[in-house]
């Protein structure tokens, strides 16, 4: 019998949203990366294809992690985080200067949204520190070492979620058992 929405995520199922929501993650990430790539080379088709691979991935990114968490409204979520993430991405990428940590940010703040949350658990501020921390720490790796952090980069934002969720109900757990 398949477990229904009311039933509290468990850390399998969350870690399984957050496994498939980052292979996707990755592929968006390449097409932004061949994207910035040709347009730097001049070749501005390929760059307009990969611009357009990478907006069409965004949403499913958040629709792979809702849908795998079992969201109670995953359709709603895809339609909010992918145009949040695409803002978001395009105004720190021009306010820092560099694509790799406003991808991390976007990423992150979208999978705030998608990722199936339990009332009074989990908490959207732990979630949006650990992006931003995270995005942070890219920001200052890709300063010391761009190479490195745009590999990294794209294995970042949603895992954290999943961290910052742990430490929640580890929290929760504490303070209930006492």
């Amino acid at each position: 019998m398949r477990p229904s929405i009311e039933t509290p995520i468990t850390p399998s199922r969350k870690w399984a949203a957050v496994a498939a929501g980052t292979l996707v993650v990755t592929f968006a990430f390449g097409a932004i990366a061949t994207a910035i790539v040709e347009a730097d080379d001049g070749n501005q088709t390929p760059a307009v294809v990969a611009t357009v691979i990478a907006l069409v991935l965004t949403p499913i990114v958040f629709g792979v992690v809702a849908f795998v968490s079992r969201h109670p409204s995953p359709w709603r979520v895809m339609m909010l985080s992918g145009p949040l993430a695409v803002f978001l991405f395009v105004g720190l990428s021009f306010l820092l200067r560099e694509p790799v940590s406003p991808v991390v940010a976007a990423f992150g703040a979208g999978g705030i949204l998608a990722l199936r949350s339990e009332r009074g658990i989990h908490s959207p501020l732990w979630r949006g520190g650990a992006v931003v921390i995270v995005t942070a720490y890219t920001f200052a790796l890709f300063q010391m070492n761009g190479g490195l952090a745009t590999i990294m980069a794209p294995f970042l934002p949603l895992p954290i979620l999943a961290v910052a969720d742990s430490v929640t109900e580890r929290r929760f757990r504490d303070r209930e058992g006492a």
